[in-house]
């Protein structure tokens, strides 16, 4: 009965690496002579990073094969139909709740994506995308660091547009917040776009598009209408994010 037992496990184990095989293999022929935006990097590096990723969450077979294929509708040939022909209506199902199909400008488009994942997005597919997005900022903050802010001219949205975007998706995340991935996310964003300033008796960070604000004698931080412009015309000392945490603590601790 033992033996029994373990070749079942054994046959359950080889089908599942077929399928996820099979995911690897549809991929890459649908993707074939695709690239990542502005460069030579084949695109099918993107769905692979993303199963990296989802597979190091500890996701379940269905949604990393998703993950695979989770662009394959919008960006190629295939359909909803030939996706469960192939791989079953769960994997059709969350590759289809990933795909954007959308009419309107770069804004409303992203909007109601948004509005989609705060509303009705499942776990699963919450994961699928939020291991899309952490794949997608690694290569911005991996492509800023070799060409600076031009880097952001690649976008018709711009730095701004990106910051307000990613801002908004880690708000949407935030049920996966015992998810590493959901940290790494928050942490390039802070990265990418977060500035820190120090004044006398004041602190600012700001992302570009709205200004947060901290006064010692407040001990709380406060939405303020200021633009980073502003900031930089204000005799103000940039400092990192531990410098920050570190500032606050002691303004606390003399109270």
């Amino acid at each position: 009965m033992i033996h029994q037992l373990e070749g079942e496990e054994v046959s359950l184990a080889r089908h599942q690496n077929m399928k996820l095989h099979k995911a690897i293999a549809f991929a890459s022929v649908a993707h074939a002579g695709q690239y990542r935006k502005g460069t030579n990097i084949p695109y099918i590096v993107h769905p692979f990073e993303v199963a990296q990723i989802l597979s190091e969450a500890g996701a379940e077979e269905d949604i990393i094969c998703a993950g695979l294929l989770h662009d394959i509708i919008e960006d190629t040939s295939y359909t909803a139909t030939d996706l469960e022909k192939e791989f079953g209506k769960r994997v059709s199902e969350l590759v289809l709740a990933c795909t954007q199909e959308c009419e309107g400008c770069w804004e409303q488009r992203k909007q109601h994506y948004l509005d989609y994942l705060t509303r009705e997005a499942t776990l699963d597919t919450m994961m699928i995308s939020c291991a899309d997005k952490l794949a997608n900022i690694r290569s911005s903050k991996e492509n800023y660091e070799k060409e600076g802010e031009r880097f952001w001219g690649r976008f018709n949205s711009g730095k701004e547009g990106h910051s307000w975007y990613f801002s908004k998706l880690i708000d949407a995340f935030a049920p996966l917040q015992n998810y590493n991935m959901f940290w790494e996310l928050n942490a390039i964003y802070k990265e990418l776009f977060v500035v820190c300033y120090q004044g006398e008796n004041v602190l600012y960070q700001t992302n570009g598009w709205e200004t947060y604000v901290y006064r010692k004698e407040s001990e709380k931080w406060v939405l303020e209408n200021l633009s980073q412009a502003e900031l930089e015309k204000q005799p103000l000392q940039k400092i990192d994010e531990n410098e920050m945490r570190r500032i606050v603590m002691k303004w606390e601790m003399e109270d």
